[in-house]
This record gives C-alpha cells, sequence and structure tokens, in this order.
C-alpha cells in the first residue's frame, strides 16, 4: 500500500481478520470452556471466563493502539519505521510457525489452576488470553488505516469478537440448547486436537509472508 494516502480501514480489516481467526485456535482453551460448561452454575463461570479474556484483549487493543499512533508508524506519515513493524512482525510470525512445527506442544500448565469461582474464572481468562502474535499483527493492520477514534474502535471490537470467537459461540447455544452444545463442543475440541497444530503452522506462515511482504510495500513507497 502506498504512503500517498492512508489505507482504507475496512480493507485493512478485511486483511487482519484471517490474523485474528488464528489467535482463537487453542485447544486449551475449548477444554477450559467444557470445563466450566459441565460444573454448577456453568453460565456464571463461563462469562466470568469470557469477561476476563474480553479485558485482557482490550486493554493490549488500546495499549498498542495508542502506541503504534504514537511512535510514528503510521504508514501514511511514516512509511520505513511503519514498514518496519510489519516486516517484523512477519519474521516473529514466520519463526513461531516454524517452532510450532519442529517441537511437540506442551500440556499448558495453567489449566491446573481452574477454579470453580467466578473470580478464579475471570482471572484464569486473563492469565490464558495474553494476546498472541498473530492479533498484534491484525492490530496494526487496524492501526495503519489511521482513521477516526469511533470506526477504530469499532474496527478493534471485530478483531476483539474474532479472537475470541472460540469462547463466544459455546456460550451463545449453551444458553438454548446446552446438552447439544457440550456433544458439538466435545467434537471440535477433538477435532482442534487433532488438525488445529497444523492448521496454525500454516496460518501463521502465510501471515508472517504477508506481513513481511506487506512491510517491504510499505517501506519501499516511503
Amino acid at each position: 500500500m502506498l504512503a500517498a494516502a492512508s489505507p482504507s480501514l475496512w480493507g485493512q480489516l478485511a486483511a487482519a481478520i484471517p490474523l485474528a481467526l488464528l489467535a482463537t485456535l487453542s485447544p486449551t482453551s475449548v477444554a477450559v470452556v467444557i470445563w466450566y460448561l459441565g460444573l454448577e452454575s456453568p453460565r456464571r463461570l463461563a462469562i466470568a471466563y469470557l469477561g476476563g479474556a474480553f479485558l485482557i484483549t482490550a486493554l493490549v487493543a488500546v495499549a498498542t493502539l495508542v502506541l503504534l499512533q504514537g511512535t510514528q508508524t503510521v504508514p501514511h506519515h511514516h512509511p520505513t519505521p511503519s514498514g518496519a513493524v510489519d516486516i517484523v512482525l512477519g519474521v516473529a510470525l514466520l519463526g513461531t510457525a516454524v517452532a510450532l512445527a519442529r517441537h511437540k506442544p506442551r500440556e499448558n500448565e495453567r489449566t491446573k489452576e481452574r477454579r470453580h469461582d467466578p473470580k478464579g474464572a475471570f482471572v484464569l481468562g486473563v492469565l490464558m488470553w495474553t494476546p498472541s502474535l498473530a492479533y498484534l499483527a491484525a492490530l496494526k493492520l487496524v492501526s495503519d488505516a489511521n482513521a477516526g477514534t469511533a470506526s477504530t474502535l469499532v474496527a478493534s471490537l471485530v478483531i476483539i469478537a474474532c479472537v475470541l470467537l472460540v469462547i463466544e459461540v459455546p456460550i451463545a447455544f449453551y444458553f438454548f440448547y446446552p446438552d447439544r452444545t457440550r456433544v458439538r463442543l466435545e467434537a471440535f475440541h477433538e477435532w482442534l486436537h487433532r488438525h488445529g497444530r497444523t492448521i496454525l503452522t500454516w496460518g501463521l506462515a502465510a501471515g508472517g509472508v504477508f506481513m513481511v511482504v506487506h512491510g517491504i510495500v510499505v517501506a519501499s513507497a516511503g
């Protein structure tokens, strides 16, 4: 994208959504949702877990967007620094993809910290949803549009909704179809456990290539 004009926010959002969806591919998080929905007061626990996840992702979105807007990384005005940030994020995504392909994942120790009370579920949501590189890359693309505050807020909420999709959808369906939701969620968890790592690896690699190429194009426009 050229530095002569700020890129379209909605075009940037369309490019950012696939990166945000990569951040939601977590078998561990699906397992936690299944566990909470099987306890007493499942709705309160699951919503508290979602609340913690939303809080950390929202805070990081605000901090990231403010930082990017305040450190001369808007491509319209500063294409070279902006492109450099894209390239760094792209290389980091590629490195993560390589590491994921070469090493077997370890069991997430934080799942052992599950508690039966809403406060514990909220804290676990915060801990488990510490934002990923894919999420940060998605926010960078939104920031590049240099749009107004209201439009940027809407775009950020869309990104957050995509990141937390794996929590939001089961909770929403559980309110209407509790038994069917648990069965479908367990089946999805098994599928994600078998195929999620491969999908994530290739997705991160594709996202890394996109960010590197995007960064080169932006930087060269300066």
